[in-house]
């Protein structure tokens, strides 16, 4: 299980992290929306995403979150 968790710096930057205390990514502040890395050693290097608004880049960690654990589940059987 995955299991992302975002710890908020300031009012322009979340830190994203796996496990108690291993930094995953980031969110910050870019002008008038957020901006997303999760870092992956997979084909295409990090993910990344371009947000409206906080929530929505919150809510699309939790997908990244989500589509990690289903192909950790395939991966059981």
């Amino acid at each position: 299980m995955t299991t992302f968790r975002t710890d908020r710096v300031d009012e322009n930057r979340v830190n994203i992290k796996r496990a108690p205390n291993m930094l995953a990514g980031s969110i910050a502040r870019v002008d008038d929306h957020w901006r997303v890395e999760i870092m992956w050693g997979g084909p295409g290097g990090a993910i990344m995403y371009e947000a409206p608004s906080l929530p929505r880049a919150l809510a699309f960690i939790d997908g990244v979150d989500a589509a990690f654990d289903r192909v950790i589940m395939l991966g059981k059987h």
